[in-house]
Formats: structure tokens, C-alpha cells, sequence
């Protein structure tokens, strides 16, 4: 009975440690361009936690709650035009960067959970509305990372690269933490911190074909054909932009710990 007792304190040791080291984890601030945690509680500006300072604007249905079971205060967004919208800057247009964000759905559906967008592919000189860089999720559970398509040899193909992971990553109303990385030449993406996929791709001067003043968008309409504009629906948490490539293991400490 003793040694059972003395295993039990053991084990409860170990995990007030792990908890202890989550919550004291230095948080990697190298080449972070923003970190928006969502935990306001109330107000329509999401405040940057960098030394960046950019506020994002709440609009339409987004909103702050402070009642999540496992985080506490979130951003929800919970219907229609429901988005938070971040002014333009020139440190969001980054050559080589990593996007993660915490997402927890209310439904699986198409949408985009944070986007910039581009009117021009550079190299290509195709005028229209493409994606800088996506991070999207679908219907079927799958994490989806798109990038600009800017190679001048695919000009007449499709404007977008698109690397999309194994279905059933994602569920409704379950946490999960989503990365893309795009390095200068090949993009990465991950989910819970492990590496799901990655392709080449083709920059250009800019980096990702940055051509605009558009502002950065959490939660945005997507264009559907078969179901029209779609929203995210449901919580998000911890949302970040950095300038550089993170490491696979930085990555993964982030998504575990929250460093």
C-alpha cells in the first residue's frame, strides 16, 4: 500500500512539473511579427502581445468569451461576416515566414482561418485576387496551406499552390494547432506541432507575389460554388506571424507548450 501511495505522488509530481514548465516556457519571440492571444474577454480590438503592437478590429459576429473549457478567453466567431480584420503593414508581407494559430470549430466546413491577399502575381503579371499565403481548413478534417503560384513556367495553371493534409486531422469542437511554413522555396505545413506535408514552390522578387495594401484576415469569406460564402465557425486562440522559417522543433515546443 505504501509503494502504491509513493507511485501516486510520483505521478502527480511529474505532472505539476510538466504544468510548471508549460506555464514558465520562454516564448520564442525571434522574428515574431505578431501574437494575437485572444484573451481580452470583451471589446472589439484584438491587441498584439509583440513588441509590433498591431491591433486587429473585430467585426460583424466575431466576439471575445471567456468561458472555453480548456483556454479560458477565446475569439469566437459564430456567424455570418464575423472576422477580424488587422491594417496593412509592410511586416506582414514576409519573403519567409511561419502562420500557426489554435482552431477549435463549431463545424466542419471550407474556410479560411487567416489570410493575406495579393492583386497581382509578379512574375506572371496576372492581375486579379490570389492568396499571398492561406491557411485554410475543410469539410473532411483536412489543414490546408495555400501560397502564390508565381512560376513563370505554370503561368497559364492554377494561381495558387495548394498543399493540403490527411483528412480527419481536424474535428469539430476539439483543439488543434495549425502551422505553415514557406522557407524560400519549399512550404511546410503542420498540425499539433508534426510536420503533414510540404511541396516546392517558386518566389518571386517580392517573396509570395506582395502586391497590395490588403489587410490581414482571420475567420474571411471563402467563395464556394456549391454552398456560397463560407465562414469559420467556432474558437480560435493564439494566433502568430513570424519572418522567418521556424524549425521543425520550434514548431513542435509551440504547439505542446506554448513557448
Amino acid at each position: 500500500m505504501k509503494r502504491k501511495s509513493t507511485l501516486m505522488l510520483g505521478a502527480t509530481l511529474f505532472v505539476a512539473l510538466v504544468v510548471t514548465l508549460a506555464a514558465n516556457a520562454e516564448i520564442i519571440t525571434s522574428g515574431l511579427v505578431g501574437r494575437w492571444i485572444f484573451n481580452e474577454g470583451s471589446g472589439i480590438y484584438a491587441n498584439d502581445s509583440s513588441s509590433t503592437g498591431i491591433k486587429g478590429m473585430l467585426n460583424g459576429s466575431a466576439m471575445f468569451i471567456t468561458n472555453d473549457p480548456q483556454k479560458g478567453s477565446v475569439l469566437n466567431i459564430y456567424g455570418p461576416s464575423g472576422e477580424v480584420d488587422y491594417p496593412f503593414t509592410n511586416a506582414f508581407q514576409p519573403a519567409i515566414g511561419t502562420l500557426m494559430v489554435w482552431v477549435n470549430p463549431s463545424a466542419m466546413q471550407l474556410s479560411d482561418v487567416v489570410r493575406m491577399d495579393t492583386n497581382l502575381l509578379v512574375n506572371c503579371k496576372t492581375v486579379g485576387t490570389f492568396y499571398a499565403y492561406n491557411l485554410r481548413i475543410t469539410s473532411k478534417g483536412n489543414a490546408v496551406a495555400i501560397l502564390a503560384n508565381d512560376n513563370p513556367k505554370n503561368c497559364k495553371k492554377s494561381p495558387q499552390v495548394v498543399l493540403q493534409g490527411p483528412a480527419n486531422q481536424l474535428k469539430a469542437n476539439q483543439w488543434t494547432h495549425l502551422a505553415m511554413r514557406w522557407d524560400g522555396s519549399t512550404l511546410s505545413l503542420f498540425v499539433n506541432g508534426r510536420s503533414v506535408g510540404s511541396t516546392s514552390y517558386f518566389p518571386d522578387s517580392t517573396g509570395l507575389s506582395y502586391d497590395s495594401t490588403n489587410p490581414l484576415k482571420v475567420g474571411a469569406a471563402v467563395w464556394d460554388f456549391n454552398n456560397g460564402y463560407l465562414e469559420y465557425a467556432g474558437n480560435l486562440s493564439d494566433l502568430r506571424l513570424y519572418n522567418r522559417a521556424l524549425t521543425d522543433t520550434e514548431i513542435n515546443n509551440i504547439a505542446a507548450n506554448g513557448q
